[in-house]
């Protein structure tokens, strides 16, 4: 029972990373306007935390092996959430870009740790349960722009980066709290 709610917060939080991911696809515009920038350093928001999530991989696998999937996931989590407080509150479009990568590096930081914890918690079974797992990113994907689009006309581009901190906070504090300890 319990690695089925641990299977929960992991999907939560994938779903949270895959629909960050292409949620900013539908603010190109606003944003452009925003800070009256050109499209080439708009594209570096989405451009910059693909990259980022995709280069940290390896690294962070490694450092899950050595440190506990437990402890880089709430690290990792704990950065994403921070570079989202910092992406709506960016005052320009250099430091957006940055706090994006920042959020990258969490969000590819997590896809392997919330991974390897699936894994582990389900053991014998892990194969069904990892294929679950893998259909979530796109269904992310596909909910991004959608989601993104509602937040930006009823609210402010800058939504679609606050609307990470709650959810972050709980998957946070829900880790912490049924994870098995990191080794």
């Amino acid at each position: 029972r319990r690695a089925y709610v641990i299977f929960g917060v992991t999907a939560i939080t994938l779903m949270m990373m895959a629909i960050n991911g292409f949620i900013v696809a539908v603010a190109f515009p606003t944003i452009k306007q925003q800070f009256a920038t050109n499209l080439s350093l708009v594209g570096w928001v989405f451009t910059g935390f693909f990259l980022c999530s995709t280069v940290v991989l390896p690294l962070a696998g490694k450092l899950s092996d050595g440190f506990g999937r437990k402890r880089i996931y709430l690290l990792s989590i704990g950065l994403f959430t921070a570079a989202s407080l910092g992406c709506g509150l960016a005052p320009n479009v250099y430091a957006l870009i940055a706090c994006r990568m920042l959020q990258g590096i969490g969000a590819g930081a997590v896809q392997l740790s919330a991974t390897g914890v699936v894994s582990d918690v389900f053991g014998a079974r892990r194969q069904t349960a990892l294929g679950l797992f893998s259909s979530i990113y796109p269904l992310g994907a596909i909910l991004g722009p959608n989601i993104g689009g509602v937040l930006i006309e009823h609210l402010s581009w800058r939504a679609i980066f606050f609307v990470n901190l709650p959810l972050g906070v709980i998957v946070l504090i829900l880790g912490f709290m049924l994870f098995p300890s990191s080794k």
